[in-house]
């Protein structure tokens, strides 16, 4: 399969205070995996930590999934926070 023709995948994060989970969808909306991991509110453990447990969320899904790790997602969305 060559790169033009990698399937597309999209996941977002809801990153919480307590607990953050990770969907991913094909380009169809169905939900092809979902994971949950520690909190990433950069507000309580900084920015570096955030990106590293973002990271290995996305890690984690992937192999949930079956998706290569070496394969980006097409959207990577992170849900905002607003009081």
């Amino acid at each position: 399969m060559s790169s033009g023709d990698q399937i597309k995948y999209y996941a977002g994060v809801e990153g919480g205070a307590t607990l953050s989970t990770i969907a991913v969808i094909d380009k169809n909306g169905k939900v092809i995996a979902t994971t949950t991991g520690s909190h990433t509110n950069p507000w309580l453990i900084g920015v570096d930590k955030c990106l590293e447990r973002i990271h290995g969320l996305v890690t984690d899904v992937k192999k949930a999934a079956n998706i290569d790790e070496s394969h980006q997602f097409d959207s990577l969305g992170l849900k905002k926070y607003i009081e």
